[in-house]
């Protein structure tokens, strides 16, 4: 990064500083970078560059907050055969988002002014503490009782990979792919299909079907809500691509392991080992799903990584990588007009540049200026969270927002037409509206706030199981809330923020659901979620449920839950002051739980069967969706506890 634009966002906190609404800040700092917001396709690439830096900029003062000014013990951690990782206690992790990440760096020195340091690696982020890995040299003069002093850098490869792609979007002149116009109706006549999966709904089968008879140069989306079967259409569409184009080469990529690998797993049960594989960069984790793709990745049997040559990598029909790691296939000279299709899942949960890395440099080329020779499809849900972003200017830019989000914003050929219900141009995208997850009653807020009251419920019968549960307040509402008056509380330690009331109330909760027979089901604790968005109430329920014998409860953010499901959810939101209160440390911390809409679509979409909310009402009804599903609760006289609501908004 430039020593002005260092220099730039130094000056700039005090523009933050001296200013009460943040919003005057990022154009103070454009007008000082010479950019203008917001991203177009005429500054697409000079904004980006410069937002990039700034990002850059921002994690590398937020990284050094975890530096350890006094002596600290590594514990030796067995994680996984063959690896022996130290385990490093961080209290800073105890409410910082965003927080430190795997391949960040560590420093470690035997004595403050010791010039000799040890570089080792972030493996794996836990709640208060982080597993460090280490080269043998460490490993050989490590004493185990000793306190070492610590520092951490960041990861620059993201980052870096980024900045790539943008470069190379922009060599390539293939921005105004990413600002489309218009497009004439390809004249192909679709073929017949045998469903691999044959309880596809129509919706699916149109997106599919619009994915192999395409000859649009445009993306190509798939808009899934939650539960609608998003992951369900793109296996599908990857599977008949790889049946019936004998051509084609497709890669598959997430922004996460985790995503990735939910694809590999399902794509495995179908296709040979040999026409697929799951490239992996050299931290990949203990994902249970990881153990079970090992036949298919770059992993010795002992577990240990090993780089593929290229020839090796498009030997396979069907490759899959998350998008960062995407960027070795463009550095290590993947030929052009190799990858026929490109899919990115979890689309929306990837910033603009983000997106651009398995498509800059595959599908585009220095000797085919201004041309794209391939598909994408980009398939999420913008209504859910985005990318993380370090910077408050970064964010207010744009940066945070995905290419799919942006698209199905601002761009005529993703429009929705309001005249009609989901009216979309299915040669361009496809909403899947078929709910097969949760209870109508769960669905119908998020579905009225985010989805224009457009998608379906398929009550299944597990999502019927809690519909005549002793508990509920009315029979057939299987949601609750709970209005709970606690204190919200920090101990010195620990900026972070707990609620003994609502923990108690959580736990009566919890001891009557677990282990109790309901509608004929057993219900286990693995069927049992609790979502909160601060880590000391995570590590203080977590305690409670270890007394009870439950530590197979999961409890976590909202961010830990994005992508799961739970047959019964129980929301604690902590918080007994008003917002105002809270607002710094929110900004600062990047929790936003209950003002963020997407935060909040998120927590709610997470239950199948049961949906209890257990918070303060009072302060809660100072943001407008939760008021919206307060008074839905009392409307249906689903309401614990005594509370007033003012009359209704409608």
């Amino acid at each position: 990064m430039s020593q002005r634009v260092q220099k730039i966002m130094e000056n700039a906190k005090l523009i933050y500083s001296s200013t009460e609404t943040a919003g005057n800040g990022p154009e103070d700092i454009s007008r000082m970078l010479k950019v203008n917001l917001p991203i177009t396709q005429d500054n697409y690439t000079h904004l980006l560059m410069k937002i990039l830096d700034v990002e850059e900029n921002q994690i590398k003062i937020d990284i050094r907050n975890y530096d350890m000014h006094a002596p600290m013990k590594l514990v030796p951690n067995a994680f996984k055969t063959g690896s022996h990782l130290y385990k490093l206690k961080v209290p800073e992790l105890a409410e910082a988002r965003p927080s430190l990440l795997p391949y960040d760096s560590v420093y470690v020195k035997i004595s403050k002014n010791d010039k000799v340091k040890y570089q080792g690696v972030v493996h794996k982020v836990l709640e208060t503490a982080v597993l460090l890995g280490f080269n043998y040299r460490f490993e050989e003069g490590f004493i185990a009782k000793k306190k070492y002093y610590i520092e951490f850098g960041f990861n620059r490869r993201p980052i870096r990979v980024e900045k790539q792609a943008v470069s190379l979007a922009n060599k390539h002149n293939i921005i105004p792919y990413f600002y489309p116009t218009s497009e004439a109706m390809d004249s192909r006549i679709p073929e017949t299909l045998n469903y691999f999966n044959e309880s596809l709904n129509d919706e699916q089968k149109i997106a599919v079907k619009n994915i192999m008879n395409r000859d649009l140069n445009v993306p190509y989306l798939i808009f899934g809500p939650p539960g609608t079967g998003k992951t369900v259409t793109v296996v599908e569409a990857v599977l008949q691509l790889w049946k019936m184009r004998s051509t084609s080469r497709i890669l598959v990529c997430a922004p996460s392991n985790a995503a990735t690998n939910e694809i590999a797993t399902r794509l495995i049960e179908v296709m040979p080992k040999s026409e697929l594989f799951r490239f992996v960069g050299n931290i990949y984790g203990n994902d249970n799903k990881m153990v079970r793709l090992t036949k298919i990745m770059n992993v010795h049997p002992d577990g240990t990584f090993y780089m593929p040559s290229m020839e090796q990598l498009l030997e396979y029909r069907v490759l899959l990588t998350t998008l960062v790691t995407a960027a070795r296939l463009v550095n290590g000279g993947a030929p052009k007009d190799h990858f026929t299709h490109v899919f990115i899942d979890e689309a929306s949960y990837a910033n603009e540049s983000q997106t651009l890395i398995p498509i800059a440099g595959i599908l585009s080329h220095d000797d085919r200026n201004g041309h794209i020779k391939g598909k994408i499809i980009l398939a999420g849900d913008p209504r859910q969270l985005g990318a993380l972003v370090h910077s408050q200017f970064a964010r207010l830019c744009g940066y945070g927002k995905s290419m799919l989000e942006r698209l199905l914003d601002t761009c005529e050929l993703y429009a929705r037409d309001e005249k009609c219900e989901n009216c979309y141009d299915q040669r361009y995208v496809t909403k899947l509206l078929k709910n097969y997850r949760s209870h109508r009653t769960i669905l119908t807020i998020p579905n009225r706030l985010f989805y224009h009251n457009e998608l379906i419920p398929c009550d299944t019968e597990l999502s019927e199981i809690f519909a005549n549960w002793q508990q509920l307040k009315t029979p057939g509402f299987p949601m609750i809330f709970h209005h709970v008056e606690g204190v919200d509380l920090r101990e010195e330690t620990s900026p972070s923020f707990f609620n003994v009331q609502e923990i108690e109330q959580v736990m009566e909760y919890v001891t009557e659901i677990v282990n109790s027979r309901v509608s004929g089901m057993h219900i286990t604790q693995g069927h049992v979620g609790i979502i909160t968005p601060y880590r000391k109430q995570v590590e203080k329920l977590n305690k409670a449920l270890d007394k009870k014998n439950m530590d197979k409860v999961l409890v976590g953010s909202v961010e830990q839950f994005q992508g799961k499901e739970k047959l019964v959810i129980i929301i604690s939101t902590v918080r007994s002051k008003n917002f105002a209160e809270y607002e710094k440390i929110d900004q600062k911390c990047q929790l936003g739980f209950l003002r963020n809409p997407k935060r909040f679509n998120v927590a709610l979409t997470r239950a199948k069967a049961l949906l209890v909310v257990v918070g303060n009402g009072k302060v809660l009804q100072d943001d407008y969706n939760w008021r919206s599903f307060i008074r839905y609760c009392f409307d249906n006289k689903s309401v614990v506890g005594k509370l007033f609501l003012p009359p209704s908004d409608t």
